[in-house]
């Protein structure tokens, strides 16, 4: 009979405790982001984020994706927003879904790299890159596709060599992603560079977590980013023309100025 007591009063217990553990568990937001969890990038917004949505009453956890599949899990509600997507996201994508946190965190600049003895009556030429899918998508649609054949590399840390040796003769890329893949930049020296265009990354939330947005936007703009963060990607002079979002012309990939703000909708269908 003691045993019994002693049987049920522990039971008793255990499910006051089982039901106290499954009330103060918090709901927990995931973002995609497209760069390694070892990337700056990715360790400086999930730190703010993490902050943010603590004070929100939410966990928070980052995926790192690759991008084409982070766009696709954004875009069908698998996720719950992005950590840093381009301007003009929801009208590239035609995503009714999304939307924007109105506030800038992070600044990438894209450069190009060729070599300086490039003939340029050999086309195409064959241009290396490893940048995110929606921004190369927006990119490659600025160039003439008779006059460049693009390469999607996995890694760059070779990737000097390879246009030094003639694999490859550009790259597109940017200095930290560069960097994120071990490359040094003085490695690159010996070649022809043209910063591009600086594009503005903002956050993306799913519109049913639309009572956030004015949460995170009040919470970013009062954030202290470290300021190893900060020169890498805020404290930036625009590469065209000391404009955001506008691409200036190369000469080589590219020959015309674009504001990528204006460009049309519906461009995703090649994603």
């Amino acid at each position: 009979m003691r045993h019994w007591i002693i049987h049920t009063i522990l039971g008793f217990v255990s499910g006051i405790t089982h039901a106290a553990d499954t009330s103060s568990k918090r709901p927990t937001l995931t973002f995609e982001v497209a760069v390694p969890a070892d990337f700056e990038l990715h360790k400086g917004l999930s730190a703010a984020f993490k902050e943010i949505l603590d004070r929100q009453g939410y966990d928070f956890r980052s995926m790192s994706l690759p991008s084409k599949r982070g766009l696709q899990d954004l875009k069908a509600g698998r996720v719950d927003g992005s950590l840093a997507r381009m301007k003009n996201l929801s009208q590239i994508l035609e995503a009714k879904d999304v939307i924007r946190v109105d506030v800038p965190i992070a600044i990438i600049q894209i450069t190009r790299w060729c070599r300086k003895d490039l003939e340029r009556s050999k086309r195409p030429f064959r241009v290396g890159t490893r940048l995110g899918n929606l921004v190369l998508l927006v990119l490659k649609q600025q160039m003439d596709p008779s006059n460049v054949m693009i390469d999607e590399i996995a890694n760059q840390k070779g990737v000097a060599q390879m246009i030094k040796s003639g694999r490859l003769d550009c790259l597109l890329s940017s200095d930290p992603l560069l960097q994120a893949d071990g490359v040094v930049l003085k490695q690159l020296d010996g070649l022809d560079r043209f910063d591009l265009i600086s594009i503005e990354l903002y956050p993306w939330i799913a519109k049913r977590h639309l009572a956030l947005k004015e949460h995170l936007e009040s919470g970013l703009k009062a954030y202290q980013f470290s300021a190893t963060f900060r020169k890498a990607f805020l404290d930036q002079r625009p590469a065209c023309e000391g404009k955001l979002n506008v691409l200036c012309p190369d000469g080589v990939l590219f020959l015309k100025k674009v504001e990528l703000d204006l460009l049309p909708g519906g461009s995703a269908d090649s994603l």
